[in-house]
């Protein structure tokens, strides 16, 4: 077992209030839902309709404590696993789901529920965005994992679904009343989840648990992503004030590094005139042009210096280290030597992140020495979050975040990444405004992928409606045809033509215009009088109505098969 720890308490209390406050939104939910039902119900010239409502009315009142108490139980069970998990705790007997419900078979129904639901956590996460991009990192420190993924956070709208989807099952209601109690949870519930996010967030960071949030991704709706510092970003949290916490722990870390410079300079003190190899200090334009040179050509054509390797296979090699062995290096003055370290321990850190793709690592490694020689000729590059170099490190490290970490060269958007990067490393010699445009034209980039992924998204749900619908149409076509070939006794070719035919006709009816409509019906129409023209008939009112019958059948028949040809993008 694992020992207890300082934020055992905060996690408890936080799970405390997240459940008290849930509990209190769906007995809210509830105590609305006879007046909201009946709303529905007057809205809706639909029988069937207004018998549902009905029906979901009668089924709260008389499975309300149900819902309530399995709703908070589900929930509880969730947490106390998805923590366990994030712990690397063993599950327990009492935590594990014997029920013979977890053991049958999952029916079309339950799938299409339990999509339903799915939809409603990703439609939850994305109203909470803010909120949950917080509350995912705080509680990453409360279970020890810095790298908790959003599912499995036991805060996560997921588990909230998946608890009131388990109440729902347990109150004895069908499919369609189910499907009627999720929609009083998204107009009554939804608003109410995300005030708790922010509760739970206050009190985090009541009890000082990550005080200042930085906000990695970019938004979808195109504003900057903000950073810890910037203003309006603890409000956009639910955070209080940066001026509630301490200087040093706002103290920005670039700030922290510019305060070693400047005490490095203090410590050396003026009049340095040699660098460490006892030759002529490089300092100013003179050290800007050697790294430019360097920049621009191999590391390794350093004069008199020992050879600086390139980029290793995957493009993470530091060359900032081996820099100090060359000529160049060896020659800097202290306050140089400095900075060169800084801005090699930064590199460093990137490269250990295991949350960055090594494709990307790669691309940004590049950007090694432009970096060096910005820092080294504009010392605001530490303590102003505004310098167009940082800026771009910023969105830099925005894109990695976004990025799959299988990123590679294999990626389509690596080689165009690739481009815009060589473009600042083959042009950067003294004007910081080329980090401007190649920021820009990254975000460019960004946008672009954004909407490609999007297109492909929407082409995929697509699909999957066609599908979904297909499968539909398919099964009701089938049943219209079964029943009636079971019920009578046809002759050889009506039954193969109304099989291999009309079945196809009703099949493209149903996905185009639906059951109700009114060509649905007439192939129905027109499929029921063939079978009756070519039963017996033993009557002259019989023989007569079927002479009357016959031309306008045909001409169905024949306005039926020409559609289904004309449309035929069914197998034949």
């Amino acid at each position: 077992m694992q020992q207890a720890t300082p934020f055992d308490g905060i996690l408890e209390q936080s799970r405390d209030l997240i459940c008290t406050r849930l509990v209190q939104a769906l007995a809210g939910m509830l105590d609305a839902s006879e007046a909201a039902l009946a709303t529905l119900a007057s809205e809706t010239q639909s029988r069937e309709e207004q018998e549902l409502y009905g029906k979901t009315k009668d089924r709260l009142l008389a499975q309300r404590e149900t819902i309530e108490g399995q709703f908070r139980a589900r929930y509880l069970g969730n947490f106390r696993q998805r923590s366990n998990r994030a712990r690397k705790i063993g599950q327990t007997f009492s935590d594990a789901d014997y029920s013979l419900g977890s053991l049958t078979i999952v029916s079309d129904d339950d799938l299409e529920e339990t999509l339903r639901f799915n939809d409603m956590a990703a439609k939850l996460r994305a109203y909470c965005d803010e909120e949950l991009i917080a509350l995912d990192q705080r509680v990453g420190v409360l279970l020890g994992d810095a790298g908790l993924q959003v599912d499995d956070n036991p805060f996560s709208p997921q588990v909230i679904c998946d608890a009131y989807k388990h109440a729902c099952r347990q109150a004895d209601a069908d499919v369609a009343v189910r499907r009627v109690l999720l929609r009083l949870f998204d107009d009554h519930v939804l608003d109410e989840i995300r005030s708790v996010y922010k509760a739970v967030n206050a009190l985090l960071v009541q009890n000082s648990i990550l005080p200042k949030i930085r906000y990695n991704v970019p938004r979808k709706d195109g504003r900057k992503a903000s950073t810890s510092g910037a203003p309006g970003a603890a409000e956009r949290s639910g955070d209080p004030p940066a001026s509630d916490m301490s200087g040093e722990a706002a103290q920005d870390l670039f700030a922290m590094l510019q305060n070693l410079v400047a005490s490095n300079i203090k410590a050396t003190g003026p009049g340095v005139s040699a660098g460490a190899g006892g030759q002529p200090m490089l300092q100013g334009a003179e050290l800007l042009g050697s790294l430019t040179r360097l920049q621009q050509e191999s590391l390794s054509a350093a004069a008199g210096g020992g050879p600086v390797g390139t980029a290793g296979p995957a493009g993470t090699t530091n060359v900032l280290h081996e820099l100090k062995g060359t000529s160049v290096g060896a020659n800097m003055g202290q306050m140089d030597l400095m900075t060169l370290d800084i801005v090699a321990m930064l590199f460093d850190q990137l490269f250990d992140d295991p949350k960055v793709p090594n494709g990307v690592k790669g691309l940004i490694g590049r950007m090694q020495i432009p970096m060096l020689k910005v820092a080294i000729a504009d010392k605001t590059f530490f303590s102003k979050k505004t310098h167009p170099a940082r800026q771009l490190l910023d969105t830099l490290g925005d894109i990695a975040m976004r990025l799959p970490a299988d990123f590679s060269t294999s990626s389509p958007i690596f080689a165009r990444l690739e481009s815009i990067l060589q473009e600042l490393v083959d042009g950067f010699q003294e004007n910081f405004e080329i980090f401007d445009a190649v920021r820009e034209r990254l975000q460019a980039l960004v946008a672009e992928e954004d909407q490609r992924v999007e297109q492909d998204n929407q082409a995929v749900v697509k699909r999957v409606e066609e599908t979904e619908n297909l499968a539909l149409a398919k099964s009701v076509a089938q049943e219209e045809v079964r029943a009636r070939v079971q019920a009578h006794a046809l002759p050889g070719p009506v039954l193969e033509f109304i099989i291999q035919q009309w079945l196809k006709l009703l099949l493209l009816l149903h996905v185009k215009e639906g059951q109700e409509s009114q060509a649905w019906k007439d192939a129905v129409e027109a499929m029921d009088q063939l079978i009756w023209s070519v039963e017996p008939k033993t009557t002259r009112e019989e023989r007569r109505k079927l002479a009357a019958m016959v031309p306008g059948l045909l001409k169905k028949l024949a306005l039926g098969s020409k559609m289904r040809c004309a449309r035929n993008f069914f197998p034949t």
